[in-house]
């Protein structure tokens, strides 16, 4: 939402100059492939002003505005933004509900009254009213209407110091502070519509989702590595995820994240770790555990970045 900072403070470790929390790009990435969503617009409400219905709940869930989210995601480069309009919010309180009005160039006030300039197409008179709908020409009395006069002009006149103009100043009320301002004082933000890179969000999930198993290791006092190199017992190398070890003993992990080719990826896995030494745990979406059958000894279902966490926590017990 752009009506106002959310409250809060952010979770675990942050990405970016924002600090918006890992945690919520994880859970956001998931959404997008989950639902598999290829655009996320801007909507508009009296209540939130301008905002993204599609990822507010994850929004709201981390305490982070939506529009601070899908600017992390830009940054990525796995969403390309789309300019949809502009915002105005209030200096003061950065609300949305904001009127506009307008204001005399010389004094400032707002007690303008409107004229327009017409000329009377059958008697050529020129004639000078608020409005032309209910209007008469002052010389032959015929009604004016917007089929029988031409437009000359508009002009603005000043009720407060008499100043007539043709260009009246901006001015805004905020709705929800009484707050007067201008254009030199309004905040203008562009709203966006995001387009989502489907080539790239898939290991962009994977990488956040590595980091995190990574800090969960690190917190417990253990070492982790990604992307490792790990022989097995047959003498062939297998590429894990994340090798985490005390010194003497070593559990590796590969993450599937939720996709179209969770399925194989799993079956990928699960079939690497029968020459592994090692532990080898495999972490995929809860979904799947259900279709493998009797091939999940090694597979550990996950329903969120948060269920993932726990349960690798629980595994690396083992090595304290």
């Amino acid at each position: 939402m752009l009506r106002k900072e959310q409250e809060g403070t952010p979770h675990s470790t942050s990405l970016g100059s924002r600090g918006v929390p890992r945690e919520a790009v994880v859970a956001l990435l998931s959404l997008i492939l989950q639902e598999r969503i290829d655009e996320i617009k801007p909507s508009y409400s009296s209540e939130l002003g301008y905002h993204y219905p599609d990822i507010l709940r994850v929004a709201v869930r981390y305490k982070v505005q939506d529009s601070e989210l899908l600017e992390e995601l830009a940054r990525m480069g796995v969403v390309e933004r789309e300019y949809q309009e502009q915002a105005i919010l209030c200096p003061k309180c950065r609300s949305h509900m904001v009127a506009p009005k307008l204001k005399c160039p010389q004094c400032g006030s707002e007690r303008l009254i409107k004229t327009i300039a017409v000329s009377h197409v059958k008697c050529g008179t020129v004639n000078v009213v608020e409005k032309i709908e209910g209007s008469a020409c002052k010389k032959c009395g015929e009604p004016l209407s917007k089929d029988n006069v031409v437009l000359l002009g508009i002009m603005y006149n000043c009720s407060e110091c008499g100043a007539r103009f043709e260009v009246p100043h901006p001015l805004f009320k905020c709705r929800a502070c009484g707050a007067l301002f201008d254009h030199r004082d309004a905040i203008v933000l562009p709203v966006y519509a995001y387009k989502v890179r489907k080539d790239g969000i898939q290991q962009a999930l994977k990488s956040l989702m590595m980091m995190e198993v990574k800090s969960v290791a690190e917190k417990m006092g253990l070492t982790a590595k990604l992307s490792q190199a790990v022989p097995g017992r047959t003498g062939f190398t297998h590429r894990v995820d994340i090798l985490v070890t005390d010194g003497k003993k070593n559990i590796s992990f590969d993450i599937v994240p939720e996709s179209p080719e969770s399925m194989s990826e799993v079956l990928a896995s699960v079939a690497k770790a029968q020459d592994m030494r090692d532990d080898h745990v495999v972490l995929a979406p809860s979904g799947l555990i259900s279709k493998l059958g009797s091939q999940t000894s090694n597979v550990e279902g996950y329903t969120s970045i948060e269920d993932l966490k726990t349960k690798v926590a629980k595994k690396l017990e083992k090595l304290k």
